[in-house]
């Protein structure tokens, strides 16, 4: 890695990791249990998410195959900040599933909340901002730009946590 020095990453994966090692023994096989733990409740996340829609069998078939892709199984092999930045990306992703749906600023919040962990878990989490434009380009529903529902909770949630830690 080029560049590894302290606050170069976010932080939330190293709190993560400690309040793991308060559960368990601190070592490597705890660790890469973290890891294992994550990638099951991504796998749980992508599960209940689909359930309501389509039942339990289609459900499972979603969830379930997830950890038998192959990038899947080799980030589980590491310790990296990947399989929980992907875990609160698909939970932001589903709070901004809610807000299309709803246009409750409650799920807009939560969308904007759970970002706001992905991204201080990793700088990758800023990806999850294309998605509300992206999901107005392709739905058509340009009437939720009007909405401040669309623009506040998430702009605030995400700019009092993570700007000051990326500034």
């Amino acid at each position: 890695y080029p560049k590894v020095a302290l606050g170069h990453w976010p932080p939330l994966f190293f709190v993560a990791q400690a309040a793991w090692t308060l559960l368990l023994p601190p070592s490597r096989v705890a660790l890469m249990l973290l890891t294992a733990v994550l990638g099951a409740l991504t796998a749980l996340a992508i599960y209940l998410g689909l359930r309501r829609d389509f039942g339990r069998i289609l459900s499972f078939a979603g969830g379930g195959p997830f950890l038998l892709i192959p990038v899947v199984q080799d980030l589980s092999m590491l310790l990296m900040a990947d399989m929980l930045t992907a875990l609160l990306a698909f939970l932001a992703a589903c709070w901004w599933g809610r807000f299309l749906d709803s246009e409750r600023a409650r799920d807009a919040a939560g969308f904007g909340f759970f970002a706001a962990l992905a991204i201080l878990t990793k700088g990758s989490g800023f990806a999850l901002a294309l998605l509300p434009p992206l999901a107005v380009l392709f739905s058509r529903e340009f009437g939720l730009l009007k909405k401040p529902a669309f623009w506040f909770p998430p702009l605030l949630i995400v700019g009092v946590l993570c700007v000051p830690w990326y500034a």
